[in-house]
C-alpha cells in the first residue's frame, strides 16, 4: 500500500505512518509494508539527476542499482519476456523533472487513486479513503452525482471500468495505463497492453487445452510461491474446483485446506461437488456459514474502502472466508474468480449462428437436453431453449425497424416450434413488470445523468491486435466496473485481515488464449467452456469437470439483503440524506417486493440490488458526515 504527496505549498502539518519513506524535499511517497507473500509486486524506482536509477522492491526490501536508465530499461525488457512485469505496479520518480509515472497492473489488481491540482499539489495512494481522510484534502471532497446515478442504476455496473471515483476531485488510473503527474500537468497512457496470437485460432481444442492447462498451472505455481499450506475457496463450480486441484497438481505434498461457504438456500447448494474435489485432492474441509451482522461488515468495510460497498453480499461472505482462512494460520486464499470471464462460454457462436440465419446447426444444439448451462433448480429444458431464442431475437430490437422485426420473430417461431403461448406469456409479463417493479429508484434530478465516463477501459487501446478478438463481450466481462471494482475492494481487506487473496485466472497469457480461442472451440457442441474443460481431463472429478449446472446465489442474496436493511433501519431515517439520491417511496416498493414470498427470482435480483444499494450509500454517506473513514497511513 502507498501513499505520496507533492507540493508547492508547505507541508508541515501533513504526517504519515510508513515503513518505507521517501523524501524529496517536502515531497515524498511512503508505503506500508504487506506482512503477506504477494505475488503482485510493487516496485519504486528513482531516476537521479546523473541518470543512476535505484530500482527498490518494496515488498521484500530491496534494491537493484542500475548505472543509467539504458541498463535499467533492459531490466524492464526481461521482465517483460517472463511475464512478470505485467503483475507488477510501478512507481517511477524522476527528480531532475520532478514528474511522478505511476503503471498499474494490467488487471487492475492493485487500485490507484489521485488527485491533481495544477500548481499547487498532487497526491495519489492504493487507498481511497487514506485520501479522502486526509485533513489537508478537505476541501476537494464535492461528490459526484454521475457516479451516484451509476451506483443506483441497476445494470450500470456491467458498463466498461472509467476514471471516475465518488468525488469529482479523485481519479483512478485504468488498468495497464500509465499516469503522468507533475505540478503543472496530469496525462495517461497506455502502457501494458494484451498481444493476440492468430496462429490460436488454427489450432485444435487439444491443442489449446494444453496451452490453457500450461498457463494456469504456472499462474498457480506463481501463486504460491513462499507459501508452505495454502487454503482455498473451493464452491464446486468448475473455477474454484479448477484452482483447488491445481494446486494439488503443482505440489502434491503441500497442505491444502478448502473453504466452502453454506448459505442453507437449495439454489447455492454445491457441496456434493466440494466434498467430491476435497476427497481427490486430501484437503482439509470446512463448511463455513457467512456472518448475520450484515450491517456490521458493511460499515466496518465501507470505512475502509472510502466509498459505497459494491459486491453484493459481499461484506458478510468475504469476511467470514477472510477470517476463517487466518484462523487456520493460512497467510492465503486462492480464488477461481474471475475464471468465468476470463475462460469465456462461447455464447458468441450462438448469436452468430442465429444471426446468419444458420438455424438447422442452432436447433440441433439447442435441442439437446445435455447441452444447456443450468442453475441449479432448473427443470424445464424446453423452456431453457424458448429463452434462449427470445434473448436472441432481443438483441435485434436495435437494429431492425418494427416491421422487420416482426417477420423475423414470425420465422423464428415457426422454425423452433415456439407455441404463440409462450410469446403471449412474456408479452403479459413486461406489461406486469412495467407496472408492478421499479424501474429505478432514483430521484428525478438523477434519473438523466451521463452514466459512462468517455476515460474508459476499451478493447481498441488495451489490445495490440484487436481484430483478433474472436468474441468481444469476453474481454468487456472482464473489464466491466463490477468486476475490477470487486478487485479492488478485496486488495483493502486483505491488508486488513492479514490474508492474500490470490486469483490464478489473472493472468496475462491465460487471457490471450482464450480470447485468441474460437467461440465454436469453447461452445463445444453446447458443452461450453470446452476448452478448459479439455484441459481439466485428469485433474478434476469428472462429475465436476462435466456438470453443466451452476449455483444461484440469488436466494441468499434476499436473505441479506433484507437482513441488512433490518439492522440498519436508524441509518434510513425520514431525514437520512441518502433521500437526496434515492426515491423514498420507490424504496419501500422494492422493499415490499423482496419481501413478497411469493415472487420470482428475477424480481428479488433487482430487488436486492435496489435495497442493498440504497443501504450501502446510507452508511456511506454517514461515515461522510461522521469522518469515519480510515487513513490507513495514520490509524495504529
Amino acid at each position: 500500500m502507498f501513499f505520496g504527496y507533492f507540493s508547492q505549498e508547505s507541508i508541515d502539518n501533513l504526517q504519515i505512518k510508513s515503513h518505507n519513506l521517501f523524501s524529496f524535499g517536502k515531497n515524498f511517497v511512503g508505503f506500508l509494508n504487506s506482512p503477506l507473500s504477494v505475488p503482485h509486486t510493487l516496485r519504486f524506482n528513482i531516476i537521479h539527476t546523473n541518470g543512476k536509477v535505484d530500482s527498490h522492491t518494496i515488498d521484500d526490501n530491496s534494491v537493484c542499482h542500475f548505472p543509467n536508465h539504458e541498463a535499467f530499461e533492459t531490466e524492464l525488457g526481461t521482465k517483460h519476456q517472463n511475464n512478470t512485469f505485467f503483475k507488477d505496479t510501478t512507481i517511477i520518480y524522476c527528480i531532475a523533472s520532478k514528474e511522478i509515472q505511476i503503471t498499474r497492473d494490467i488487471f487492475g489488481i492493485t487500485p490507484i487513486y489521485y488527485i491533481h491540482i495544477p500548481n499547487k499539489f498532487f497526491a495519489f495512494s492504493s487507498s481511497l479513503s487514506s485520501l479522502v481522510a486526509t485533513d489537508r484534502f478537505k476541501d476537494f471532497l464535492e461528490l459526484d452525482s454521475t457516479k451516484m446515478t451509476q451506483y443506483l442504476t441497476f445494470g450500470a455496473d456491467s458498463a466498461p471500468y472509467d476514471d471516475s471515483t465518488f468525488y469529482k476531485y479523485f481519479k483512478t488510473v485504468l488498468p495497464g495505463y500509465t499516469i503522468h503527474l507533475n505540478s503543472q500537468h496530469c496525462k495517461t497512457t497506455v502502457k501494458n497492453q494484451f498481444e493476440l496470437n492468430d496462429s490460436i485460432q488454427k489450432s485444435s481444442l487439444t491443442e489449446i487445452a494444453d496451452l490453457f492447462k500450461n498457463a494456469i498451472k504456472q499462474s498457480t505455481s506463481y501463486g504460491m510461491k513462499g507459501i508452505s499450506k495454502v487454503c482455498s475457496q473451493l464452491s464446486g463450480g468448475l473455477d474454484s474446483s479448477s484452482i483447488s486441484s491445481m494446486i494439488h497438481e503443482c505440489d502434491s505434498k503441500i497442505p491444502i485446506y478448502t473453504i466452502y461457504a453454506k448459505t442453507n438456500t437449495q439454489l447455492t447448494d454445491e457441496s456434493y461437488y466440494a466434498l467430491e474435489v476435497s476427497k481427490k485432492i486430501n484437503s482439509k474441509h470446512f463448511e463455513v456459514l457467512p456472518t448475520s451482522n450484515f450491517h456490521e461488515s458493511a460499515s466496518l468495510h465501507i470505512g475502509l474502502y472510502g466509498h459505497p460497498e459494491f459486491m453484493q453480499n459481499g461484506s458478510s461472505f468475504n469476511q467470514s472466508m477472510l477470517l476463517k482462512a487466518k484462523e487456520l494460520g493460512c497467510s492465503n486464499l486462492f480464488s477461481g474468480h474471475p475464471g468465468d470471464g476470463i475462460v469465456g462460454y462461447g455464447g458468441d457462436y450462438l448469436i452468430r449462428l442465429f444471426d446468419n440465419r444458420q438455424w438447422t446447426k442452432l436447433k440441433a444444439l439447442l435441442n439437446d437436453s445435455n447441452l444447456i448451462l443450468q442453475n441449479i433448480g432448473d427443470k424445464d429444458h424446453i423452456e431453457a431453449v424458448y429463452k434462449t431464442i427470445n434473448s436472441l431475437l432481443s438483441r435485434q430490437k436495435a437494429k431492425l425497424n418494427y416491421f422487420e422485426l416482426f417477420k423475423l420473430v414470425k420465422d423464428a417461431k415457426f422454425f423452433f416450434n415456439i407455441p404463440n403461448t409462450f410469446f403471449i406469456y412474456s408479452l403479459f409479463r413486461k406489461i406486469k413488470d412495467k407496472f408492478l417493479l421499479p424501474k429505478n429508484i432514483l430521484q428525478p434530478n438523477l434519473k438523466k445523468q451521463k452514466l459512462l465516463n468517455s476515460n474508459s477501459v476499451n478493447a481498441i487501446h488495451s489490445i495490440k491486435n484487436p481484430e483478433y478478438i474472436t468474441d468481444p463481450e469476453q474481454y468487456n466481462d472482464v473489464f466491466q466496473e463490477q468486476a475490477v471494482l470487486f478487485q479492488e475492494e478485496i486488495y483493502i481487506l486483505e491488508y486488513y485481515y492479514g490474508v492474500k487473496c490470490i486469483f490464478p485466472f489473472y493472468d496475462k497469457t491465460l487471457f490471450e488464449i482464450c480470447l485468441s480461442t474460437p467461440s465454436e472451440l469453447k461452445f463445444g457442441n453446447g458443452i461450453r467452456r470446452a476448452h478448459f474443460r479439455e484441459a481439466m481431463k485428469g485433474i478434476l472429478p469428472e462429475s465436476v469437470r462435466l456438470r453443466r449446472s451452476k449455483g444461484n446465489f440469488g436466494m441468499y442474496g434476499r436473505t441479506a439483503a433484507i437482513g441488512l436493511y433490518e439492522q440498519s433501519k436508524p441509518l434510513l431515517s425520514t431525514s437520512s440524506k441518502v433521500w437526496n439520491y434515492v426515491n423514498r417511496n420507490t424504496f419501500f416498493r422494492a422493499l415490499k417486493l423482496l419481501k413478497d414470498d411469493q415472487q420470482q427470482l428475477y424480481v428479488y435480483n433487482r430487488m436486492l440490488f435496489y435495497v442493498s444499494r440504497t443501504v450501502y450509500l446510507a452508511i456511506w454517506l454517514d461515515k461522510i458526515d461522521n469522518h469515519e473513514f480510515v487513513n490507513h497511513f495514520t490509524e495504529k
